[in-house]
């Protein structure tokens, strides 16, 4: 009996390791949808997995010139890969940022089946955040993205608030909601406190940009401060964020305290423990929903401690509280006294520690066999 063989491209910033003979390598939701996708095909059924990827094989966050030639090394090669690889499918992540944008186009042109993987959303982003030059730049480009929306296979949105903003786009758009997995690193703890909140212990972690506003926070804040005390924290280098959480925890009545950032993830539970921390923070702003995902809530939860998530309705973190109610969500135009009150209170915070295995069991790395397994239906179907 003759094997079907199939040819997948996979269109990743970074997917090889310096000297690392395997395709699979560097980024690892790369490598786990690539060895699901090999686990999960059917019997009888070859598939070869071929990589796409930027010549600077270092992440650099941001705008960075960098990436802006590994933009511009994709696309320049982009049907040369498809055409080489022969590629049946081709799956392609959206970073570095507006590479969908030549996939997409020389995928249907060569007659290629396409899935997108959509990250953070670009150039949507820049239409919303930017001003000037760049506003002006991004609008045309978020047409041209617009249009090719109906284009896509299938189009994995990270959570219900991008799929809603899609199918605004393109209402005939085929989409579905498969959201990103922590790295598997950490060791779920119990952080819930036995010892009373006073001080109530709030943490902030990573990095905090022009997309998360502090006002909401500090409205809270003063309402908790009526009913316990507060201790803020940060845990991070940036003097920047560092000098903006001290201000705000001085307005509030509130400590403020800094914890230098954790190199490894898998130790940022020892320091939650350690300090007996209640709550991780989420900020977002309204302008961001569907736009991005973060995913600061799984730096906490996987850990076991519960979040405090002041944003949008159904970004993951809203999720996280809202569904498996491992922690407390406010969003814009909610009634913020109940939030404030729930946060003080000892059972509350024991009951979203408690609920936090149920929600990191979701949020784990099975989501990269959910993702293989659409991109297999993809593939097979005639």
């Amino acid at each position: 009996m003759n094997k079907r063989k199939f040819s997948i491209l996979l269109a990743f910033e970074y997917v090889h390791k310096k000297n690392h003979a395997s395709i699979l390598g560097f980024e690892p939701e790369y490598d786990q949808v690539a060895q699901a996708l090999l686990k999960n095909k059917p019997v009888g059924t070859e598939i070869k997995l071929h990589g796409a990827d930027g010549i600077f094989k270092k992440y650099v966050p941001g705008k960075s010139p960098r990436r802006i030639a590994n933009l511009l090394w994709m696309a320049a090669v982009c049907p040369f890969k498809i055409l080489s690889t022969r590629a049946d499918l081709i799956f392609v992540k959206t970073t570095p940022p507006l590479i969908q944008i030549p996939y997409i186009f020389w995928g249907k042109l060569l007659r290629r089946k396409v899935v997108l993987w959509l990250m953070d959303y670009h150039p949507v982003f820049e239409q919303r955040q930017c001003k000037g030059a760049v506003q002006k730049i991004a609008a045309p480009l978020s047409w041209v993205d617009k249009q090719f929306l109906n284009w896509y296979d299938k189009i994995i949105c990270l959570d219900k608030a991008m799929q809603d903003l899609i199918l605004r786009r393109c209402p005939s758009a085929k989409t579905c909601v498969y959201p990103t997995w922590n790295n598997g690193k950490a060791r779920h703890l119990d952080l819930a406190q036995h010892d009373g909140l006073n001080p109530l212990r709030l943490l902030y972690s990573g990095n905090l940009g022009s997309g998360h506003s502090l006002e909401f926070l500090k409205r809270l804040l003063v309402l908790v401060r009526e009913k316990t005390s507060v201790e803020l924290s940060y845990c991070g280098n940036s003097k920047n964020t560092i000098a903006k959480f001290e201000v705000l925890a001085q307005k509030c009545g509130a400590i403020f305290r800094n914890y230098p950032r954790v190199e490894k993830f898998e130790e940022l539970g020892e320091l939650y423990a350690r300090e007996k921390i209640h709550y991780g923070i989420v900020l977002l702003n309204d302008s961001l929903q569907g736009i991005v995902s973060p995913s600061k809530f799984g730096g906490y939860i996987s850990f076991g401690l519960p979040i405090l998530n002041l944003g949008p309705r159904d970004t993951n973190a809203d999720k996280v509280c809202r569904e498996f109610h491992a922690g407390l969500s406010w969003s814009n135009g909610d009634d913020m006294l109940p939030i404030a009150t729930q946060l003080a209170d000892p059972q509350v915070q024991r009951a979203c520690a408690a609920a936090t295995q149920e929600a990191s069991e979701f949020f784990s790395v099975k989501q990269a066999e959910n993702t293989a397994n659409v991109l297999l239906e993809v593939l097979l179907k005639d």
